[in-house]
């Protein structure tokens, strides 16, 4: 990548982590590093990440990798709907039929 891609892919990913409300630790672990320092370089653009990284970087913050790499910011799915997205990939038409109406009817039901 270059230098001002580094600084705006380093950006989101400080961006994206702090939304979640994870730790630099918490990040590195999920992405295969020992320490918090390899994520605080990346973060600031002085480090790059090797391009099969990118999925596990997208993964632990919950969007795309296309969304990673952007020039605009993006905002990370709620967990809840990361994870019905995750379990629904592998979901058949008709399976994803009744999600979307199981969630609509959702909508009309009061909250807890």
């Amino acid at each position: 990548m270059k230098n001002n891609e580094l600084l705006q892919f380093g950006a989101n990913i400080k961006r994206l982590r702090l939304a979640l409300d994870m730790s630099q630790d918490d990040l590195a672990a999920l992405c295969g590093y020992t320490s918090r320092s390899s994520i605080a370089k990346i973060e600031t653009g002085s480090a790059d990440i090797p391009q099969a990284k990118i999925k596990l970087f997208a993964d632990a913050l919950h969007v795309k990798p296309s969304e990673i790499l952007a020039a605009v910011p993006v905002e990370p799915l709620p967990e809840p709907i990361a994870e019905i997205e995750t379990i629904s990939k592998d979901f058949s038409e008709s399976q994803l039929q009744r999600l979307l109406e199981y969630a609509k009817m959702l909508k009309y039901l009061p909250e807890d």
